[in-house]
């Protein structure tokens, strides 16, 4: 991370973060036009972050700086050379098996890493965790800075659209050892869909030299209903294991695994995988962070303990 630390914490940072504790009561991630409070919800994510991985030097008024300055020039449907500089400073190798992706399965990866502790989503990272479900349009930020209200934008003026996109691409670069993907195996459409963000950006980024594995973790609504599901040894799964082994990337597939069975009914006795996929990015990236239902909160250190052990056991 190459932003420094400053010196000294400024009051403006202060009523900054107050206000962004304040929007996290107002909707936000419309996907249409500028999220309302943008700044602050910004600077007051990178403070929390600060403050979660404190080995990090993290300067939040220049990292802010950076973000708008990335995209107000850009033009339309363009990844302009701000967004990659400010990818290039904003991000860092996890380390080695700590990857884990995910394709229209947001809400169990995001838990599942919450309660974890060792693997990492985009969105647990700071260029994605700063970033997460906010809008803004390239051509329309300047009026939204001059306080113009109630903005929207097509697709090619949605800034955060190729913003994402380069940001997935260069999160699959820098992954090592083994890298973990959850994905749907009870989705309407395949499991491993050549239009998503997993297939058509990260799989093509992952670098055959750092990475040791792809293992792709396929869950299901029932796992007892073989009949309107895709296993590993079916459907899409087979695509994806002759994609990564073009890319000299040995695969390896697992359905079901039963800590995160029982993670996912912890997380609620009625929920199905098709409703955890509860964003709208590009069809199948979910870009959320689903939050921990009572029941979560409540979910047993022996169970935490059994998710973790399986997994790393894989490794």
């Amino acid at each position: 991370m190459e932003f420094g630390l400053n010196s000294s914490i400024k009051l403006v940072r202060i009523q900054l973060v107050a206000v962004y504790f304040f929007s996290l009561l107002l909707p936000q991630g419309s996907g249409k036009g500028v999220t309302s409070k943008l700044e602050e919800i910004f600077i007051g994510r990178c403070s929390e972050f600060q403050q979660r991985e404190t080995q990090l030097n993290i300067d939040c008024d220049q990292a802010w700086s950076m973000f708008p300055a990335a995209f107000e020039s850009a033009l339309s449907c363009v990844l302009s050379e701000g967004y990659k500089n400010y990818i290039l400073k904003s991000t860092r190798p996890l380390q080695a098996n700590q990857t884990l992706l995910w394709s229209a399965t947001s809400e169990i990866a995001h838990n599942f890493t919450k309660l974890n502790g060792f693997f990492k989503t985009l969105e647990d990272t700071f260029i994605g965790y700063t970033a997460n479900q906010l809008d803004w349009c390239d051509k329309d930020y300047i009026n939204y800075m001059k306080g113009v209200k109630n903005l929207s934008c097509n697709d090619c003026e949605n800034g955060s659209s190729p913003f994402w996109s380069l940001v997935s691409a260069e999160f699959a670069k820098q992954a090592s050892g083994v890298v973990s993907v959850f994905l749907n195996g009870s989705r309407d459409k395949a499991a491993y869909l050549n239009t998503s963000i997993f297939a058509s950006l990260e799989v093509p980024n992952l670098n055959n030299i750092t990475v040791t594995l792809l293992r792709a973790i396929v869950l299901h609504d029932n796992p007892n209903d073989k009949s309107s599901s895709e296993r590993c040894d079916s459907g899409s799964l087979l695509q994806l294991k002759r994609d990564a082994e073009a890319r000299n990337i040995p695969f390896d597939c697992i359905d079901d695994p039963q800590p995160l069975r029982q993670l996912m009914l912890s997380m609620s006795a009625n929920s199905k995988l098709r409703q955890l996929n509860t964003g709208s990015f590009n069809d199948d990236q979910a870009l959320t962070c689903g939050s921990f239902s009572p029941r979560m909160r409540t979910i047993s250190s022996v169970l935490v303990i059994s998710v973790s052990a399986a997994l790393l056991f894989l490794l």
